[in-house]
């Protein structure tokens, strides 16, 4: 009987020991480590440096016609040097030999400004010069260009000179770029000088007649070897 009793006293004991050991778990319940949060948010994209305005030149279409004289202004300005192919929809590879990771590009937007009401266009010719054009490897793209321009009609080689036409809306803005692949060397894109030649307004007003654009005002830069055209220094 006593071993009997001292064996249930023991048993007893056991289950109240191991009860408080239960009792003190749901106590004290061991913490779950919660992972941080994983950010959805996306990374802002970098704001690439503003362009810098580098001519600004009024011009004038004063012929005797209906709506007329016709006043407008050009502005230009140059963004800083960028890599890869600028935004055209051209086939850059197959046609110019230009790849995205090895091409560098230098913007420069032409914004042509008329009155409201106004049917006005500039029509020019546009071209880079410089000793890296020289050598050739500087390239031009026009946003808007001559329909009969054919970019890197020579191979890979690509044109320095182009055509573009702005306006027929009160403000219109067209982008030039100057292009370099590889084998340029690092300084390329600087001192280099666009023209603007052969300033014309083929609509006036919608007229339809043909006629020169005079610069009158602002502080533009005449071109030596084109009188009438604005050039200005870029990169």
């Amino acid at each position: 009987m006593r071993r009997g009793a001292l064996l249930v006293l023991g048993l007893v004991t056991s289950s109240v020991l191991t009860g408080c050991g239960f009792l003190e778990e749901l106590a004290h319940p061991p913490v779950t480590p919660v992972a941080a949060p994983v950010s959805t948010t996306p990374r802002p994209t970098p704001t690439p440096p503003p362009a810098t305005p580098v001519l600004t030149a009024q011009l004038l279409d004063d012929r005797q016609l209906p709506g007329g004289p016709f006043r407008g202004s050009l502005l230009v300005d140059a963004h800083p040097v960028t890599a890869g192919l600028p935004p055209l929809d051209v086939t850059f590879p197959t046609d110019c030999g230009l790849e995205e990771a090895t091409t560098r590009h230098l913007a420069v937007d032409l914004t042509f400004t008329d009155r409201p009401g106004a049917v006005t266009v500039v029509s020019a010719g546009v071209s880079v010069s410089g000793p890296a054009v020289d050598a050739g490897v500087v390239g031009l793209f026009v946003e808007s260009s001559d329909s009969d321009v054919w970019y890197c009609r020579d191979g890979d080689r690509t044109p320095s000179a182009d055509h573009l036409v702005l306006g027929a809306t009160e403000a219109t803005t067209v982008t030039a770029y100057l292009v370099v692949g590889p084998d340029a060397p690092d300084d390329a894109l600087t001192g280099l000088t666009v023209a603007l030649t052969d300033l014309r307004d083929p609509v006036a007003g919608g007229s339809g007649r043909d006629g020169p654009w005079t610069v009158v005002g602002g502080p533009a830069s005449s071109c030596l070897d084109a009188p009438g055209g604005l050039c200005v220094s870029v990169g």
